[in-house]
């Protein structure tokens, strides 16, 4: 009985994006506006290399496609949506396994940076006709071995909330700094389906039936006039502009913006990963997060005359591109919030004659 009413559901929206605001708000994560990097916006970008497009059918799994289209684009794998959605589905430690239907956009993420996605010649696209048909895959020690000659890199989000213009913005912008693509969820509304054709979203108020769907977000222009974002969608190669959708600001709700940054980028940008932590706590850790982000913005503010906001900025800089490392020294490693305040202060005022200047989080207090 459950399997029909599936099978029913999925006839009529092949989406599956599952918004987790809570996971999307966590203190832990790391948030691209905290880097505090800069840079102009061009009128128009394309951050898109190669068009790959992967056809999810009538499946909910949006999601894994979305980060295979940016995994591909980055790095040239073409790795297998079905694969990463096998894992997350039925892998307890992802919370996608406890979804009847869809998946969070973050799990096939973390797949990818923990343990690697088989490559697609391992793990076909086929068949596409429902979770149950697409679910039916056995995972081999073949693709094992190739799913962990393709892991690592790091994850970061561009943007969370439900502030759609303002996250657009932050898309448009981490686009054009990085030339990354970014995974996007989004209300999927009915009346999207009529730009099937000529792939341009009216800039009309969306209507008809409503679902998460999850794209990865790759170029920017105006259209008519007006600022459009776009996107390599996941209905197939023949579906609107060549298998992207075009989609107007102010006219589509963003639920959060998350990319993909492969080793490489990940050491560019400065992004420091600690050692793995047994029996970690995560009630503390975000605890503990939270904490450090007040004493952050409260003793950085950028509402101040311009030389101090350029020195809080490279405070806050220090402080993001090192967050997964300072979080995890207040939470485990003897350190307090204050030793990583003092710490900022001194590396963005080059106080390096100060003991909090040398202060090294990686090691115990």
């Amino acid at each position: 009985m459950f399997s029909e009413l599936l099978r029913a559901l999925q006839s009529e929206q092949a989406t599956g994006m599952i918004p987790n605001p809570e996971q999307d708000s966590d203190p832990r994560n790391l948030r691209y506006e905290d880097i505090a990097l800069g840079g102009g916006v061009s009128e128009s970008g394309d951050v898109e290399k190669g068009g790959w497009n992967v056809y999810q059918g009538k499946t909910s799994a949006c999601t894994a496609h979305s980060t295979v289209h940016g995994i591909s684009s980055v790095t040239g794998w073409k790795l297998s949506p079905r694969y990463a959605f096998k894992k997350i589905k039925t892998d307890p430690k992802y919370p996608s396994s406890r979804l009847n239907w869809g998946a969070y956009m973050i799990d096939s993420l973390k797949l990818m940076v923990n343990e690697g996605i088989a490559e697609l010649i391992y793990a076909p696209n086929s068949p596409v006709t429902s979770d149950i048909d697409y679910l039916n895959l056995s995972i081999s020690q073949q693709m094992e071995v190739s799913a962990d000659r393709h892991k690592g890199g790091s994850y970061i989000y561009v943007s969370s909330g439900r502030d759609s213009l303002d996250n657009f913005d932050r898309i448009r912008r981490f686009m054009a700094e990085q030339r990354l693509p970014v995974k996007v969820g989004i209300d999927w509304r009915g009346s999207f389906n009529k730009a099937r054709t000529s792939g341009v979203v009216p800039t009309t108020a969306a209507s008809g039936s409503l679902s998460g769907h999850d794209m990865l977000a790759v170029a920017w222009k105006h259209i008519n006039g007006h600022e459009y974002l776009g996107f390599r969608n996941s209905f197939g190669a023949t579906w609107g502009d060549q298998g992207r959708i075009w989609m107007p600001k102010g006219f589509f709700k963003i639920s959060s913006a998350i990319a993909y940054l492969p080793p490489k980028k990940t050491e560019e940008i400065g992004i420091t990963v600690p050692a793995p932590v047994e029996n970690r706590n995560k009630y503390l850790e975000q605890a503990k997060a939270l904490e450090l982000q007040r004493a952050t913005y409260e003793k950085f503010p950028l509402e101040v005359e311009l030389k101090a906001k350029q020195s809080n900025l490279l405070a806050r800089g220090i402080a993001g591109r090192n967050w997964l490392v300072l979080v995890n020294a207040i939470t485990y490693k003897g350190w307090t919030v204050t030793d990583v305040v003092n710490h900022l202060y001194a590396k963005s005022r080059g106080k390096t004659e100060t003991k909090a200047f040398s202060f090294d989080f990686n090691q115990p207090k």
